[in-house]
């Protein structure tokens, strides 16, 4: 699995110099394995903003779980630790999903 693609400002509010936001580019790239009720998923995410007057360059891998938890239905949860010094240190996502409507297996 993976995405690429870039990341555009078309307007900011007005914000202190340092927190100006940035074009960037990013790169996603991750794999998974069937384990227990669920997939353990890695993911290593990389993006850059330097290319547009930026400084930030992060990098950051995503350890995670998915669990099936009834036809449809998924919980995520991943800890991202950041790699550089301009990505976040170490955080923590939650994802809930479920799917509405369509033929579904």
């Amino acid at each position: 699995m993976g995405t690429d693609g870039f990341e555009f400002v078309a307007d900011h509010r007005n914000v202190e110099e340092s927190d100006v936001p940035h074009h960037s580019i990013f790169s996603n790239s991750g794999v998974s394995m069937h384990i227990g009720h669920g997939w353990t998923v890695g993911e290593i995410s990389v993006s850059s903003n330097r290319w547009s007057g930026g400084s930030d360059n992060q990098v950051a891998f995503t350890p995670s779980y998915v669990w099936r938890l009834a036809r449809r239905t998924e919980l995520l949860l991943g800890l991202p630790v950041g790699l550089t010094s301009s990505a976040d240190h170490i955080g923590a996502v939650v994802k809930f999903t479920f799917e509405l409507g369509g033929g579904g297996n």
